[in-house]
């Protein structure tokens, strides 16, 4: 899983022929050769991401109504996914940063979205005839639904999550976090308790909090 201090509030060819080449053969191998490269016409590298920098944006309540500063309304995250999308920016996971697997199409610009605290505005869940489902009013909802709209857009994020009660009270834990990792989010370590690890007064404190959360999600996710 990946560390969240919660403190931490800011993220060929070459080849030619001589025209007195009498060797047609050749001619002829590279006339094919060249028909079957892809060929994709003006470029415009203006649109590149060349100075390598990643936005990371860090939601933490969602509502109908933003009432502080931690909140975003419901309508506010979807208008968010609206500007990512229309500015060409592509959602990837914490991890593909950290592991140097980045993989977006030409053109586009990744994007980091995290999620912390587990907050039922964020994923949570009723019971439908018996029927474990997801709340309307959640950002996960409305970016499953922002995604069928645009195929091209994918569902990814990292959720920070302590080990205390996260996203609603339907459901078993397991099945919260299973059903986060089958829609291609991953699960991040905010801690055992919230804890702030630089107030920590000793490394047994960061190995309890950090390594108790870690633990935690193993015994759920055997694995993860």
């Amino acid at each position: 899983s990946f560390l969240r201090n919660d403190n931490d509030e800011e993220n060929k060819k070459n080849s030619t022929v001589s025209p007195n080449n009498e060797d047609k053969t050749n001619v002829k191998m590279e006339e094919e050769s060249d028909s079957k490269e892809e060929v994709v016409p003006n470029k415009d590298i203006s649109i590149c991401n060349e100075n390598g920098k990643i936005m990371v944006l860090m939601y933490h309540k969602f509502a109908k109504t933003a009432n502080d500063g931690w909140t975003r309304s419901f309508k506010d995250f979807k208008n968010d996914l609206e500007t990512l999308y229309e500015k060409n920016y592509y959602p990837i996971n914490m991890s593909d940063y950290i592991n140097g697997t980045i993989d977006v199409p030409y053109g586009k610009t990744p994007v980091i979205l995290t999620f912390d605290d587990g907050t039922a505005g964020q994923l949570s869940f009723e019971w439908v005839d018996d029927t474990l489902t997801i709340k309307e009013d959640t950002a996960i909802k409305i970016y499953q639904d922002f995604v069928k709209e645009h195929p091209d857009f994918p569902m990814k994020g990292t959720f920070y999550i302590m080990s205390t009660n996260f996203f609603g009270a339907k459901g078993t834990l397991k099945q919260r976090l299973e059903y986060l990792l089958a829609q291609g989010f991953e699960i991040g370590n905010q801690t055992q308790n919230h804890y702030a690890l630089q107030n920590a007064d000793s490394a047994e404190k960061v190995r309890e909090e950090v390594g108790g959360l870690a633990k935690f999600v193993d015994e759920l996710i055997p694995g993860y």
